[in-house]
Order: structure tokens, then C-alpha cells, then sequence
């Protein structure tokens, strides 16, 4: 009878995260949309030919290029027969030969936000225990939310980034180190932040290794991360563009503009006051994670990415929600202060 109800619960924990994942999934298609910015379209990250840098974030094109080429033929053609022709393929400006791939990467997306949205509940367990509502509808507020950190172009990576990030957190708390390093596999061909993983690690389990087998498992990290970099810088030195992208310039400027200062302001002075709010009384292991991911993050933006485009900080979400979420529910009179996890930090 219990086994039941557990599979009941778990059940209907899919259908509304997956509700909550396909409404988001819709809104990344739309606004802004995968496509539009020229170095990094959807077809020429599918086949190789983007720009430097985005070219080296390979994992979910070359899943979807995978993935493609073990469709037969004839289904690829009824799915183009079927939606080619259709307004909603026509407002996204998808290319109608190639609508398998874009059907694959849907799918992909819906799961990453799915995913991300059960590790993020597994991790409120974790740091504040006791809450069973919260840890069920938290996640798909975190959905809901996501949104708000759509702006200018949307990438086909980056729903991964939010899962991998997320599901190292959970596995350097659970202190699963195995699963972990594939898990920090993946997320280097994903995209090159994932150098921001090593830190966390290291703070992850410094009371728990010795610091021989620390600093031994932190470098080789950074020898595997930087395999992967070289390869990858090498597989593709052919195409345009560069190993970087300063950007600097750009941001210096728009903070010269009321307006985009602003939403600067306003959009970061939210979370900061939403995280700082009785910080010293919220777990320090998430406090240290924020830390050493956040503040290399906002670095790295400010010289290689856009201040006004907060889908850069993806890789620091998780921490960023974990500490906002006492906050949050204080006005209701949920005290998650004294509800954590003393082992978490």
C-alpha cells in the first residue's frame, strides 16, 4: 500500500513538473527563441560550423546530431510532411528541412527542465528536511520563475547547464564521488564553465579527504577539464571567430544607460536582497558554493559576456534559489532557519 502511494506521489510529481517544464520549454522557443544571433544559429551548432567559442560547447548538439542520424529516413520525413507547413513552425523561423533535429532538442530541453527540477527538490530535502509541501511545489516555482533570465537569445546549451550544475551540487553534497566525475565530464563539453565545478569540490570535501587525495582528485580535474578545452580548441580551429569574446567595452557602456542600468539594478538587487537576508544563519556549504561560483561567474561576464544578460549566471541558479528560499517563505511562517540539515552546512 505505501509502495503504491509513493509511485502515486512520484507520478504526479512528473505530470506537474512536466507541465511546468513544457510551459518554460515553450517560452525558451519563443522569447527570445534559439535562433537569431548569426554565430551561434541552432543548425550550424548542430553541424559544427558556429563560431568560436559557442562551437566548443558540443554535448546537446552532438546528442542531437546522434540522435538524428538513428531516425529512419521515412520518419524524418513524415515529421516534416506533417509540421513544416504549420504557423507554429513558421512564427519560430525554423527550417523545414531540418525540423527532426529541432523535434530533439525540444524533447531535450523539456527533460533538462525537468531534471533540474527534481534534482532541485531532492536538494531541498537535503538542506532544509522536514518540508515535504515545499520540496514538492518549490521546484516548479523555481520553473516558473527561470523565465526572468531569458533575455536577448536563448542557446541551445543551455538548459544543460542548469541540469549539470544542479546535479553535481547534489552529488558533491551526497558526496557521490563516481557519479560526480561523469557528471563533470559531461558538463565540460558542455561548456567551459564547467572549470567552476572544481572549487565547489574542493570545498565540498575538505572535511571529509585527506588534502593529499584533495589536491590529487582537484588536479585531476583541471588535467581532464583541460584535455577537453585543447581538443576541443583544436577540433575546431578552423572556424570563425575566437577563443573568446571580450566584451568589456560593451558593458562599460551600458552602464552608462538608465535604462539597462536599471534592470541591472533591479534584477540583481532582488536575489542579493533575497540571498543576504539572515545570510549567516543559512547553510555554509551553500554560502560557499555561491561564492565560488557566483563571483567567478559576474567576473567572467563582465569580460566575456553581458551584464544585462542574466542566462549567464545559469551555472550559479541552484545556490542562488536554495538561499533565496528561506527568505521567501519567511512572510508565510516558515521558518527554514532552524529546518536545515545540520550536516549540510
Amino acid at each position: 500500500m505505501k509502495l503504491n502511494s509513493e509511485r502515486q506521489r512520484f507520478i504526479t510529481r512528473l505530470l506537474l513538473y512536466g507541465l511546468c517544464a513544457a510551459t518554460v520549454t515553450l517560452v525558451f522557443l519563443f522569447y527570445p527563441g534559439i535562433d537569431g544571433h548569426e554565430p551561434v544559429m541552432f543548425t550550424n551548432m548542430v553541424d559544427g560550423r558556429a563560431h568560436r567559442p559557442f562551437v566548443y560547447r558540443v554535448l546537446v548538439p552532438s546528442g542531437i546530431s546522434l540522435l538524428s542520424s538513428a531516425i529512419p529516413d521515412f520518419i524524418k520525413q513524415t515529421i516534416i510532411e506533417k509540421t513544416g507547413d504549420t504557423r507554429f513552425v513558421k512564427k519560430l523561423g525554423w527550417k523545414a528541412d531540418r525540423l527532426p533535429d529541432y523535434v530533439i532538442a525540444v524533447v531535450i530541453f523539456w527533460g533538462c527542465f525537468v531534471g533540474f527540477a527534481l534534482t532541485l527538490r531532492s536538494l531541498i530535502v537535503l538542506y532544509y528536511p522536514g518540508q515535504s509541501l515545499l520540496s514538492e511545489f518549490a521546484p516548479m516555482l523555481a520553473l516558473i520563475i527561470l523565465p526572468v533570465f531569458f533575455r536577448y537569445y536563448n542557446h541551445v546549451y543551455d538548459p544543460a547547464s542548469l541540469l549539470l550544475f544542479a546535479v553535481a551540487f547534489l552529488l558533491l553534497t551526497r558526496k557521490s564521488l563516481t557519479w560526480y566525475y561523469l557528471t563533470f565530464l559531461l558538463a565540460a563539453f558542455n561548456k567551459e564553465t564547467a572549470v567552476l565545478l572544481i572549487p565547489f569540490f574542493y570545498l565540498a570535501f575538505r572535511d571529509t579527504l585527506p588534502l593529499p587525495r584533495l589536491i590529487s582528485h582537484s588536479g585531476l580535474q583541471l588535467v581532464l577539464y583541460s584535455s577537453i578545452k585543447l581538443a576541443l580548441t583544436y577540433l575546431f580551429s578552423g572556424n570563425a571567430g575566437s577563443i573568446v569574446e571580450f566584451h568589456l567595452g560593451y558593458n562599460v557602456s551600458i552602464l552608462t544607460e538608465p535604462g539597462r542600468l536599471l534592470y541591472i539594478i533591479m534584477l540583481y538587487g532582488v536575489f542579493a536582497f533575497l540571498i543576504l537576508h539572515r545570510w549567516h544563519e543559512k547553510p555554509l556549504l551553500l554560502r560557499s558554493g555561491l561564492i565560488a561560483t557566483l563571483g567567478p561567474l559576474v567576473l567572467l561576464t563582465l569580460l566575456f559576456g553581458n551584464l544585462d544578460e542574466p542566462r549567464q549566471l545559469y551555472e550559479a541558479i541552484s545556490f542562488v534559489f536554495l538561499l533565496s528560499l528561506p527568505t521567501l517563505m519567511e512572510p508565510f511562517g516558515v521558518d527554514l532557519y532552524k529546518k536545515r540539515n545540520v550536516q549540510s552546512g
